[in-house]
């Protein structure tokens, strides 16, 4: 049973389908997890391997992505502090899709099968939480499909921009840092092209003082131009 201190909890009560769940559901979820440390590049679990639990993240943030037989990587999400992730392989039986990596120090709930089992046996209407849960992922997809096929590659570069900067943004004077090591590589996997086109659109905006580029970091410093660029609501 893990015991979480308000620190510790805090992420959580953040996550919107968490906190709709009944408080008696929340609490059974604690109650059958256990705490999970990892280093920067542990990984949480590894593609095609059989599943070993449903997990809730802390602190840090956990990469998803996928290794070629070549070694070339994919990067499909990080994911910040307060998601779930995992339960898909605890549903069908089949392996992990992806891997699931520590991007920085990173703690996580962990539910093992059995006790996730065993939760939706007792709480029946969590079935239904999940498949909102999975509703709203597809949603995510296949908005993120529209983009690829449908908007320019810096409106695409803008939008990532403003979400990292909304899932992981620090106030500071100079602007929005996001607080996420994110070598320009692992920013252009994420978008799926080149980090030399992803390198050269950032100086372009730095020259612009749309944002400022550290390293391994950026600061998004004009974020209503990179909004109106990705097509975002100023509002949003």
């Amino acid at each position: 049973m893990a015991t979480l201190t308000p620190a510790q909890a805090a992420p959580l009560q953040s996550n919107l389908w968490f906190v709709a769940l009944p408080a008696h559901v929340r609490q059974a979820i604690v109650e059958s997890s256990t705490l999970v440390a990892l280093a920067d590049g542990d990984y949480s679990h590894r593609k095609d391997h059989v599943a070993e639990g449903w997990f809730g993240i802390l602190t840090g943030a956990i990469k998803i992505s996928s290794t070629s037989p070549e070694g070339r990587e994919a990067v499909l999400a990080f994911l910040e502090p307060g998601n779930w992730f995992g339960e898909i392989s605890l549903f069908d039986g089949l392996p992990r899709t992806h891997d699931g990596i520590a991007h920085g120090p990173t703690e996580l709930l962990k539910v093992a099968p059995k006790e996730f089992h065993a939760l939706l046996d007792d709480y029946p209407e969590l079935a239904l939480h999940f498949l909102k849960l999975q509703s709203s992922r597809l949603r995510l997809l296949f908005a993120a499909m529209d983009d690829v096929n449908m908007l320019p590659f810096d409106s695409r570069l803008a939008k990532q921009l403003v979400n990292l900067g909304r899932s992981y943004g620090v106030a500071e004077a100079e602007g929005i840092r996001i607080n996420l090591h994110l070598p320009q590589e692992d920013l252009a996997q994420l978008l799926g092209t080149s980090r030399q086109r992803v390198n050269a659109l950032l100086s372009e905006w730095a020259k612009k003082k749309w944002i400022a580029v550290h390293y391994g970091h950026i600061t998004l410093i004009d974020n209503a131009a990179l909004k109106q660029l990705g097509g975002i609501p100023s509002s949003a």
